[in-house]
């Protein structure tokens, strides 16, 4: 039932500061109510005169419960913080006898009624403390003055109860008792306040705890947007070299050379490096070397040989062992890039085999001040592939085309012999005819001869 009483006039939209001043206010005017009850009982039965104070001071408490109870929470905190302190006043001053001191007892529950304005406001209504305390310390002050205002004849027996008699006692304990109440009400004001600030502390600390594991996932999806959009970029940055170096290989498979050197300076530009080279199996069997067929910004200190050997050096391993070769702890004597500050090593080397289907037709050598990345090399044995597939595509093309050359010297040289054998032909045809013609006239002179005889025989 005090929690009921304490509640009147708590609402929900009112903010917290306002419903704690509220249920404060509702506890002193209850404590004030049980307070009225022995005021009224010893004045009752001393000063039967005066017992309309007490009534007053009970009545003054419920009116502030009252007021809170119809949202007049002004008029409720005016009167917990004066109200009581000038009903009090004029009951002290009725009671002590003019240009007297004041009574003890009376003057314990006076500086009690000094409490409320400190216990309803703070220095969040700054201006309403110092007027309600100023006003009360006022009151308090002009005590004697009030003292001759108010006169009430109180025979001196009852006076020197209130001075040193049980009404004196009362009055201490009715002191003590409110202010212990008071007391006892801030102390669990300050719990309740402390309790909700340490729920007030937990609830932050665990919405910071929200909120940073909400922006760890924050930075988790935004990080995994960058990763994919860096992904993205890098699969269109892959996709555009492989369709640039596929647009090479087509435009220029008519001249292979002119399509190496295109070839090898676009790869070093595309990839950013400072020189390549690009070298091709030539040969069969133990007599394959590689051969130096097209080159970017080379100016080699070891191999200036435009010939390898399977098996030789970085280039000819490469072959031999059919994987590639990325190096970023190079020898210095190994290959040098030179710029216009002079020959630097490199940082990093790759050497790629040009393989299709596990067959080697040649490598890729590229030299770089920077390190290249996993997906550069990637994208280096991917177009290796395509390099590959094209030098296989011209080296068939080249056969093809040599062989239909020969084919075509053999069969220029066969139309030859045909004419040749025709003209031989011809002439054996002719000599055969003159020999029949040189047979049929010596077979007519033999016959003519033959009957030169017969006539001759017989005349």
């Amino acid at each position: 039932m005090v929690k009921t009483i304490f509640s009147i006039g708590v609402d929900s939209e009112n903010s917290d500061y306002l419903n704690e001043k509220i249920g404060a206010t509702n506890f002193i005017c209850l404590l004030f109510v049980l307070l009225s009850i022995p005021f009224f009982w010893f004045t009752y039965s001393l000063i039967p005169d005066l017992a309309y104070l007490p009534i007053l001071f009970f009545l003054n408490a419920l009116a502030g419960i009252f007021f809170n109870a119809v949202r007049m929470h002004s008029a409720s905190r005016f009167l917990a913080s004066i109200g009581f302190l000038l009903l009090l006043t004029i009951y002290t001053s009725f009671v002590t006898p003019d240009h007297e001191p004041l009574i003890a007892g009376l003057l314990a529950m006076q500086l009690f009624c000094l409490l409320p304005p400190w216990i309803l406001f703070d220095f969040e209504e700054k201006g309403a403390l110092i007027f309600y305390c100023s006003i009360s310390i006022l009151i308090t002050l002009f005590l004697p003055a009030l003292n001759d205002l108010f006169t009430h004849e109180i025979s001196p027996e009852i006076v020197g109860l209130f001075k040193d008699g049980w009404p004196f006692y009362v009055g201490i304990f009715i002191s003590v008792f409110g202010m212990t109440g008071a007391l006892l009400f801030l102390e669990i004001s300050t719990f309740q306040t402390g309790n909700r600030n340490a729920q007030l502390i937990s609830e932050m600390s665990a919405k910071a705890d929200m909120i940073a594991a909400n922006e760890k996932k924050l930075n988790d999806y935004i990080a995994e947007i960058e990763a994919g959009k860096l992904e993205a970029e890098r699969r269109q940055w892959a996709s555009g070299g492989i369709a640039k170096f596929s647009e090479i290989l087509r435009s220029n498979h008519h001249d292979s050379q002119k399509m190496y050197d295109a070839l090898i300076s676009g790869l070093v530009k595309y990839m950013g490096a400072n020189q390549g080279g690009l070298f091709l199996l030539e040969g069969q069997g133990s007599d394959q070397r590689l051969s130096l067929v097209a080159m970017y910004a080379y100016n080699r200190k070891k191999y200036l040989q435009r010939s390898i050997e399977i098996g030789e050096g970085i280039l000819g391993q490469a072959v031999l062992e059919k994987t590639p070769i990325f190096m970023t702890d190079i020898p210095h004597e190994y290959v040098l890039i030179t710029s216009g500050l002079g020959d630097s090593p490199p940082r990093s080397l790759l050497v790629s085999p040009l393989m299709v289907n596990e067959e080697v037709y040649g490598v890729i050598e590229l030299a770089s001040f920077r390190k290249f990345q996993p997906y550069e090399l990637e994208f280096i044995y991917k177009v290796g592939e395509s390099i590959a597939s094209a030098v296989s595509t011209v080296r068939v093309s080249e056969r093809t085309k040599t062989l239909l050359e020969e084919l075509q010297q053999q069969t220029e040289e066969m139309k030859s012999q045909e004419e040749e054998m025709r003209q031989n032909m011809e002439e054996l045809i002719a000599t055969q005819e003159e020999m029949q013609r040189k047979e049929r006239e010596y077979l007519q002179r033999i016959q003519d001869l033959e009957q030169g005889a017969v006539i001759q025989s017989y005349n």
